[in-house]
């Protein structure tokens, strides 16, 4: 007979995907307040010097995507853009027991390409604000979604590289444990370093709170008296007169 698989509980996704959601409400929330804020106070195709030559506060309308690229192609993005973020979504809920790191940066890419599709699905073009120039180089404006998106994809090149493993790999198996092994005992060392730190601590700190006089003193002479045994009378006893013939 086959055994069923149990199926993981609501509660146990959720618990998962927590930090996740958090991090795409945040996200998406900080976008749109900072999106609202710039169109309020900073007039069209204008910005505001923040560092003369370097940083500047913009309000510039982008029909494209990202960073101001392929501009005019609103319709392919929302497309796009409707597309890959329920995958991802998928991918996040049948991946919820995944690395944190994993987890995090496909949230930080589904509230990026939320905080945009928004923008294109209600405006017909997104807000950005954030402008760099470096000498005579001025780098695309952009704003916080997509800055989210960029981390995103830089933090899933980072858990690829340094942080996933093939648990079917033997070897891949064998080199994880290593590692792990290595940074516990590493750990343990610095916890082990950091204690007898704080016991040479103490020991000074009863040292000085002690008086010259307490330190320098020597240790009372034990009483040997009881331990020596006592000397004993071989002289002949004197005769009684009683006893005399």
């Amino acid at each position: 007979m086959t055994e069923n698989k149990q199926k993981t509980p609501i509660k146990t996704v959720l618990l998962h995907l927590a930090l996740p959601i958090l991090v795409i409400v945040c996200v998406i929330g900080l976008d749109i307040l900072v999106k609202e804020l710039i169109k309020q106070f900073v007039p069209l195709n204008q910005g505001i010097t923040v560092i003369p030559d370097f940083f500047y506060i913009t309000n510039i309308k982008n029909t494209g995507a990202a960073f101001g690229s392929f501009a005019g192609a609103t319709t392919v993005f929302l497309v796009v853009t409707g597309i890959a973020i329920p995958v991802v979504a998928v991918l996040m809920v049948l991946y919820h027991a995944s690395h944190p790191l994993m987890l995090s940066s496909l949230a930080l890419i589904v509230a990026g390409g939320l905080g945009n599709f928004i923008d294109r699905a209600a405006y017909g073009e997104v807000t950005d604000m954030f402008e760099f120039r470096f000498g005579g180089w001025t780098a695309p404006v952009f704003n916080v979604a997509d800055m989210a998106l960029t981390i995103g994809a830089i933090l899933i090149i980072v858990y690829f590289l340094f942080v996933y493993y093939d648990k079917k790999d033997p070897k891949e198996v064998a080199k994880h444990e290593r590692k792990q092994r290595e940074k516990r005992e590493r750990k343990e060392a610095r916890r082990a370093a950091k204690d007898a730190e704080k016991v040479v601590s103490v020991a000074e700190f009863l040292g000085e709170k002690l008086s010259p006089g307490e330190r320098s003193a020597e240790p009372p002479e034990e009483d040997v008296s009881a331990d020596e045994p006592l000397e004993s009378d071989d002289s002949p006893a004197e005769p009684k007169d009683g006893d005399e013939a």
